[in-house]
């Protein structure tokens, strides 16, 4: 399986004229769009509401997953959350920055609030083992950050984990890099 993400929806609609090419280079490429991910980077800069929701209406129309990245930061907040059709939310790094009682009231919430509407949870900028322990006893299950890798082409991180756990064996990593 190939996967992909593309940094930043801000771009392509900037160069509407991107996007046509964009779905027909994806679609070459990856045929199998649920593999593709779209960040909203940051939805003030986006312009027109409803241009922001078509363009979203757009990508997922051709399966393509659409994640709120910097949640928390800026205007990517809870108005973005609620109103435009997103499958993830990836909360800012600088939340890890929070004294202890208020980032647990922060992520057990957040947590709470994107497991009632559906979505996926991503906490970005994990530096250390302690906050992933932290994390999970809040009921955190994805991270992501330098402590577990920096960021490395897909084909390098199964090679360096083909036997961590098991979990990736011969036949998973032959269909990874193909």
């Amino acid at each position: 399986m190939k996967a992909l993400m593309v940094g930043s929806l801000a771009t392509l609609m900037h160069l509407k004229c991107m996007i046509e090419f964009f779905l027909h280079k994806l679609r070459k490429e990856y045929p199998n769009a649920g593999e593709v991910e779209i960040e909203v980077t940051e939805v003030g800069q986006l312009g027109d509401r409803r241009n922001l929701e078509a363009y979203i209406e757009c990508f997922k129309s051709h399966g393509i997953k659409v994640a709120l990245d910097d949640f928390g930061t800026g205007l990517n907040n809870f108005d973005a959350v609620f109103n435009y059709d997103i499958d993830k939310v990836k909360t800012d790094k600088g939340f890890l920055n929070l004294n202890n009682e208020v980032r647990e009231v922060f992520f057990s919430s957040i947590c709470s609030i994107t497991e009632k509407l559906g979505l996926d949870l991503v906490v970005e900028g994990i530096e250390n083992s302690s906050e992933i322990v932290a994390l999970q006893k809040l009921g955190v299950t994805t991270v992501q950050g330098f402590y577990i890798s920096k960021p490395i082409p897909f084909k390098d991180f199964v090679s360096s984990h083909k036997n961590s756990l098991g979990i990736i064996n011969e036949e998973n990593i032959a269909n990874c890099i193909s």
